[in-house]
């Protein structure tokens, strides 16, 4: 190995970034020693490249970096890369990275090679590219008569992992390493996993950075941690801090134009570092609050990397990577290191709806949310699956363009586990069970018995939602008292408005939305007329029958809208179209009122 009093230089040649981020040579010419190129200055060496760049070693053979402020705000060296020149910032001499573990380490591993071997400042430097580039990801080769000499460098959660390795006639990485054929940082980071006595992983010790993370992380809701952190991050120059308190402020209304600018510009340039690891997986939108806190990962990479993930970052949902969701798939979910971390679930499934019972065997332990988007194999596997779901946190469920069944209900209300379930969206494709009355019955008595924290019930498309049916869950023995009532009502009349009225359980509703309902606008009017719910602040009912309503009836129930008392919270109604002859009353009604027809 050369000494590091030596000065090295390398045939001009061309540095790069390729479109993943990875710094690469496209050809180096064999390093050989130059002492007319060095000079030696305070114990220091000078060192000349190619084109005449001087750049200066430590004692080590580090790169010295040039003066640093006070404050300790980074400085910007030259890295002699291939001949040619990198320009990168270089963080102030750092301990944990470049210490006695790592010079002997190198020292021994460089002894082994053959000619080219590496000077340490250009594993230094690709180590510090490593730490502060998009992926996390550095590369370096020397090309010599023979042998080509590959430095590769890759940060994950466990610190930062550098190889030194050598291949005859090839100046490919994976004929080094086999492992990182084909070129991405997933494959990179597998590789600093692998044991192997070409490579060495230095263990970062936490950082003040790491203990303001773990901060936002244990206080997702809270702004507080996230501020502390901006502040910490824009003493650094960081443009993360930046983001941070621009996207909280967006949190609490819109930004103006200039700022909304700004936060596209940070995205653009530093998006994919402020991600770091995260960077392959991040789902849209990319960050929420300054933190990237959706990821799309199959489950797979979930089962691999998910555990460690979520313990890091602030983050909160899981969408699922597969469109198929076979039973091999259910199964990784299932058994997933680090499920109970997640707070949001989502899954979605394409043509080939197969069963979701499997998910069952889960532990969800920290699950508030769960989606499902085209799902629905059939109501015994819906069934089976929510009468047997472990997630005893579990809030929120909600179905987009899925394939219902009154069976999925009947889960939902009869699992013991799930008592603070509060909202329930089905916004169903299809009907799988529309001839199953007695299911939706027996589903509404469940859940008027057992589910007290229920406030959400939005359900469409089905045609078992009937008078009797619903019953229960407005009778004055209901456990339930809701606070958003969305319902396709195809076979409701109306001896349902005046059921729900006589029982008592409307007191806390704020917003009802029948669709399709077979009302009379008389039973309307009335409905209104006898005072509606004390907090409803959205009022939406039509009919199958709009085209038979006359003007008389459409008349009443504008009356009665305005007899209500100027207290009243109602603000938003969706109402039939206005019929000759009412002119006068609908423009007081939409002047009181926001008005959809």
């Amino acid at each position: 190995m050369a000494p590091a009093s030596s000065a090295v230089t390398w045939s001009a040649a061309t540095s790069l970034t390729t479109s993943r981020g990875f710094l690469s040579s496209a050809r180096a010419g064999r390093a050989k020693s130059n002492s007319s190129d060095a000079a030696t200055r305070m114990g220091r060496t000078v060192v000349r490249s190619g084109n005449g760049a001087m750049v200066e070693l430590d004692d080590a053979g580090f790169l010295a970096t040039s003066r640093a402020s006070a404050r300790g705000v980074r400085s910007a060296h030259t890295v002699i890369s291939g001949g040619g020149v990198v320009r990168a910032p270089a963080p102030v001499h750092d301990e944990r990275v470049m210490n006695e573990r790592t010079h002997a380490w190198l020292r021994v591993r460089l002894e082994a090679l053959d000619e080219p071997r590496p000077p340490l400042e250009l594993i230094h430097a690709v180590i510090q590219h490593a730490m502060t580039s998009k992926n996390g990801v550095a590369w370096e080769r020397l090309r010599g008569e023979a042998v080509s000499t590959h430095v590769f460098a890759v940060t994950h959660d466990a610190g930062v992992t550098v190889g030194v390795g050598q291949a005859r006639g090839s100046k490919l990485l994976e004929v080094v390493w086999p492992s990182l054929a084909g070129w991405n940082p997933e494959a990179a980071r597998r590789w600093a996993h692998e044991a192997a006595d070409d490579r060495l992983t230095l263990a970062l010790p936490p950082d003040d950075a790491a203990a303001l993370l773990e901060a936002v992380r244990a206080s997702p809701d809270d702004d507080q941690p996230r501020l502390v952190f901006a502040d910490w991050l824009l003493e650094r120059g960081d443009v993360h801090g930046e983001l941070i308190r621009l996207q909280l402020q967006e949190a609490e209304g819109p930004l103006p134009k200039h700022a909304q600018q700004r936060v596209k510009a940070i995205l653009a340039a530093d998006g994919a570092r402020i991600a770091g690891a995260l960077a392959p997986y991040v789902d849209e939108p990319p960050f929420h609050r300054g933190f990237v806190e959706r990821v799309r990962m199959t489950p797979e990479a979930f089962t691999r990397d998910g555990a460690r993930f979520f313990a890091k970052y602030p983050l909160r949902t899981w969408v699922v990577d597969d469109e198929v969701l076979g039973a091999r798939a259910v199964k990784h979910i299932a058994t997933a290191p680090g499920l109970g971390r997640v707070w949001r679930m989502e899954l979605t499934q394409g043509a080939e709806r197969s069963p979701l019972a499997g998910l069952a065997r889960g532990r969800f332990s920290g699950l508030h949310a769960l989606g499902f988007r085209g799902c629905g194999h059939s109501g015994e596997d819906w069934f089976e699956l929510f009468s047997k779901l472990d997630a005893p946190e579990l809030e929120h469920v909600d179905f987009a363009a899925s394939y219902s069944h009154p069976l999925l209900l009947l889960g939902l209300a009869t699992n013991p586990k799930l008592t603070k379930l509060s909202r329930i969206d089905d916004w169903a494709l299809e009907d799988l069970g529309h001839e199953a009355r007695d299911t939706f019955a027996a589903a509404a008595r469940a859940l008027a018995a057992n589910r007290p924290a229920l406030k959400t019930l939005i359900l469409s498309r089905s045609g078992a939602h009937d008078d009797e049916a619903l019953h229960p869950l407005f009778a004055p023995s209901s456990c339930v008292e809701l606070e958003v009532f969305d319902l396709d009502g195809a076979g409701l009349s109306d001896a349902s408005l005046r059921a729900w009225q006589r029982g008592g359980r409307l007191g806390r509703l704020k917003s009802l939305s029948i669709r399709d309902a077979h009302f009379t606008p008389q039973a309307v009017a009335a409905f209104i007329a006898a005072g509606v719910p004390p907090k409803l602040e959205a009022l939406s009912l039509t009919t199958h029958d709009e085209l038979r309503w006359n003007s008389d009836g459409i008349g009443l129930i504008y009356e009665a809208l305005l007899a209500l008392p100027s207290t009243t919270p109602l603000k938003h109604l969706s109402l039939p179209p206005v019929r000759r002859g009412y002119d006068r009353l609908w423009q007081r009604v939409s002047q009181r009122f926001e008005v959809t027809a």
